[in-house]
């Protein structure tokens, strides 16, 4: 067992919840009643989910739509704790079977985890929470419309 595997594991979830509050944020902004931001929210949860990887594999998501999967909160943290657990590891095979893969990187490529690296999906996970709590700052900026003009 590695401990630098399980803190970088650990940096990526964190990261995750980064996002996810930044989304959050982001929608509650956005969206001026709760009806519709409780309406709006999964929907665009849900078009992210389904360009993760875990419903199809991405390689075989239109090209038009695969662009999707580098915005996408979940695919980013996916493939990064996918490369955590899988990058290093060797199986053993049964000469018998017919799908075996030997090492955690062909599971990787199998899946179509590694089109981007481990800290490519982290530096790029953390500018799209920060991108989302920017966007929910602005927002918030203009519907407050602060009267002091110092501020």
């Amino acid at each position: 067992y590695q401990a630098d595997k399980f803190f970088i594991g650990l940096g990526i979830n964190m990261i995750h919840i980064y996002c996810g509050i930044g989304f959050a944020f982001m929608m509650a902004m956005v969206v001026k009643r709760v009806e519709v931001a409780g309406v709006l929210a999964p929907v665009a949860l849900t078009w992210f989910a389904l360009f993760t990887g875990n419903f199809a594999n991405t390689e075989s998501i239109t090209p038009i739509l695969r662009w999707v999967r580098y915005i996408s909160i979940f695919y980013l943290s996916y493939a990064g704790l996918a490369q955590n657990e899988f990058n290093g590891l060797e199986f053993s095979c049964d000469t018998s079977e017919d799908l075996c893969y030997k090492t955690g990187e062909h599971v990787i490529a199998a899946y179509a985890l590694d089109a981007v690296s481990l800290w490519q999906a982290v530096v790029i996970e953390f500018a799209v929470g920060t991108a989302f709590n920017i966007i929910a700052y602005m927002f918030l900026r203009w519907a407050a419309k602060p009267r002091f003009n110092w501020i």
